[in-house]
């Protein structure tokens, strides 16, 4: 396979809408170049050759080198930045380093997110450099995202014993979306574990809580050492990263259809077309990525091309050149007429709904779901059920 294979996006809607497989490059996409840290070297003529002989042999899957490469600069940058900055504080260095940090936190927490849902690395250690090493740079609680993502939110699947649900809330509103992000900004080191004892799954709970401890045990420790280099090594990019996956999520699962929310097409989003995919991975496909957890990052453009017909018949929501960041500024402004010009309509022309009706049906699927609403779609045995199968 060749480098930039990987990296494919639809390439012309109404070819995608004929069920052709036509593709581009997401590096190309829009007619907008990626800003990520590594697609420099990776567009070089002599990344391939050194690709296949360094990075491939550490590798279970080829496909991934590009993550090795991301992680070789995030430990020449990132590393001796937070370094650095923990001996010599400047206030115009920790300014530097949080852009930094800003900068790469996509790409590294989709890496983070891949490597959690099936190991990169063929020698057994070298799968702990991004979750342990590299995660307090980047406001990662050491155990916390692996624990909470694939031990609990792809079993729950956004249902009402997930703690990152967006059932409850109306997902166009900026207060309820403050209670969500506080909520798990502050409680998740209890609220976790206690899922996981609820469960008997007792050494989830440890390991999740023992986590979180030894997290902000080390930030404690830094701070001893050097407050202000602290909070901007460890305690700033927490705030951010933790608001990042939260305003995310709220993305990812804020159409939800209240006649049948457990359909992974009805409860969750795709954004195409976005220099966003190219940046993190295709994480834009994101009802892929719920219908299959363990569908390598590359193959999602082509999982919706293939499936295309499935997808018009599930009426999923899909939207264009904009990204999940895009999405939730665009839902806290009730910005639904934008939201209509970027939906993504798969079947024929004569079928697609007027920009009123795509409102409506939009408006519709941010309602919060009511008790009585969710008893009837999450019965109870259903929903214990669920929360104690493994993958």
């Amino acid at each position: 396979m060749s480098k930039v294979s990987r990296f494919v996006e639809v390439d012309d809607l109404s070819i995608l809408q004929r069920l052709a497989t036509a593709q581009r490059q997401i590096a190309n996409d829009g007619g907008s170049s990626s800003n990520s840290t590594f697609s420099f070297w990776e567009k070089t003529s002599w990344y391939p050759q050194v690709a296949r002989r360094l990075f491939h042999p550490l590798l279970l899957d080829p496909r991934n080198d590009c993550f090795v490469l991301f992680t070789v600069l995030m430990l020449f940058t990132v590393l001796p930045s937070a370094v650095w900055l923990m001996l010599d504080f400047a206030w115009w260095r920790a300014a530097l380093h949080v852009a930094l940090v800003i900068q790469n936190a996509g790409s590294y927490t989709s890496v983070l997110h891949n490597s959690c849902h099936k190991k990169v690395y063929s020698v057994s250690w070298m799968n702990y450099i991004v979750p342990v090493l590299l995660g307090p740079l980047f406001g990662q609680t050491w155990n916390t995202y692996y624990y909470h993502h694939i031990k609990h939110h792809h079993i729950e699947d956004n249902g009402p014993n997930d703690l990152s649900s967006t059932l409850r809330f109306r997902r166009d509103s900026i207060a309820h979306f403050a209670i969500y992000f506080l909520r798990f900004l502050l409680l998740v080191i209890i609220e976790l574990p206690v899922y996981f004892v609820r469960r008997g799954r007792y050494w989830n709970a440890a390991a999740s809580f023992s986590g979180e401890v030894a997290s902000l045990a080390f930030v404690w420790g830094l701070a001893k050492f050097n407050t202000l280099g602290a909070l901007f090594v460890l305690f700033v990019p927490l705030i951010i990263i933790r608001f990042g996956m939260m305003s995310g999520n709220w993305a990812q699962h804020a159409f939800i259809d209240q006649a049948n929310p457990t359909s992974n097409f009805k409860s969750s989003v795709t954004c195409i077309h976005h220099s966003y995919n190219r940046v993190a991975f295709n994480d834009g496909y994101h009802t892929s990525h719920h219908l299959h957890a363990r569908r390598h990052w590359s193959e999602h453009p082509t999982h919706l091309v293939r499936e295309v017909s499935v997808y018009y018949a599930s009426r999923p929501v899909i939207l264009q050149d904009i990204d999940f960041m895009g999405l939730w500024v665009l839902l806290m402004l009730q910005r639904y007429n934008r939201l209509a010009q970027l939906y993504v309509h798969l079947g024929p022309e004569s079928e697609r709904p007027s920009q009123q009706e795509i409102i409506d049906m939009l408006k519709s699927r941010t309602r919060a779901f009511s008790d009585e609403q969710i008893r009837h779609h999450y019965p109870y045995d259903k929903a214990r059920t669920s929360a104690v199968c493994y993958f």
